[in-house]
């Protein structure tokens, strides 16, 4: 039995291990979605901006109770539309922290992997601005998908929707396995974003009080190709602006699995041999 056991165990190390150097040596995409430049001069509401200058007016603001991981900064990607533009903010932490130990350490290993060499952590936010009006009419981010966390899910999360009703009231949405449900409505004040960040891995919520966080602080930075590259952000959670992944993922699993099944069947094999059937083996070779 014992032996068993350690054949399982040796057989699961190499799977994992396969898996896991395949990941690591895929996923660097370059982006393929089209962004405009920083230094493009934009017009809104018959203002010129550049657009940093355009990101920076719109970008929300972030509210925490969870001081470490640090935060480490914000990235954004702008695009074009007909009728207006669409921000992507990406709000970047130092790392994210699995309140359950062992999965924090199985997680971290694969993010290492999936995401570049890297534990940082990346959670979107898409703000769509109407180019006549400056009117913020859509956005979205990823929310907690239920309180606390899950032992057996490390990532539970749905896609809260904003959508400009009328005036500065909005209609919010959850978004979850591709349905959508109608929550409630809310007011926008400012016509700016106001987000909290509600749990473990910096999943954000739609509050109106804010009474015992802290504001976020962090620097405001265009995502260059590079860096889009080299962190595989086309991996990472995102809007509706984005780079498909990397079909990869099935092939790696799939080669992987066949890897691990042949292993498993050839070593339990050689063990269900008889003593008798494995000497006259080792005579006929």
């Amino acid at each position: 039995m014992k032996k068993k056991v350690i054949i399982f165990l040796q057989a699961a190390f190499f799977y994992i291990l396969f898996i896991l150097v395949g990941y690591s040596i895929t996923g660097r995409i370059e982006r393929k979605h089209p962004v405009l430049p920083n230094d493009t001069t934009v017009i809104v509401n018959n203002k010129k901006y550049k657009v940093q200058e355009l990101v920076t007016q719109y970008q929300p603001t972030i509210y925490t109770s969870i001081n470490s991981p640090e935060p480490k900064s914000i990235q954004y990607e702008l695009a074009e539309g007909n009728e207006e533009f669409i921000v992507v903010y990406h709000a970047e932490w130092e790392d994210e922290k699995h309140p359950n130990l062992i999965q924090d350490f199985a997680w971290r290993i694969f993010r290492f992997a999936y995401f570049g060499f890297t534990f940082k952590d990346s959670e979107y936010i898409q703000i769509n601005i109407d180019k006549q009006t400056g009117k913020i009419t859509r956005a979205m981010f990823d929310s907690s998908k239920e309180s606390g966390f899950s032992i057996w899910a490390h990532d539970l999360r749905k896609t809260t929707k904003i959508k400009l009703l009328k005036d500065n009231i909005y209609q919010v949405f959850e978004v979850d396995d591709n349905s959508e449900e109608l929550e409630r409505e809310f007011e926008l004040q400012k016509n700016a974003l106001q987000l909290a960040v509600s749990n473990w891995n910096h999943l954000f919520i739609l509050e109106k009080s804010f009474e015992g966080k802290n504001k976020i602080d962090v620097n405001l930075a265009y995502l260059n190709a590079e860096d889009y590259k080299w962190y595989k952000y086309a991996r990472r959670h995102h809007g509706e602006i984005f780079t498909p992944k990397s079909p990869a993922n099935t092939p790696i699993i799939f080669f992987a699995s066949i890897i691990f099944i042949t292993y498993l069947v050839i070593i339990l094999r050689d063990y269900a041999l008889t003593p008798e059937e494995k000497s006259k083996r080792k005579k006929n070779a």
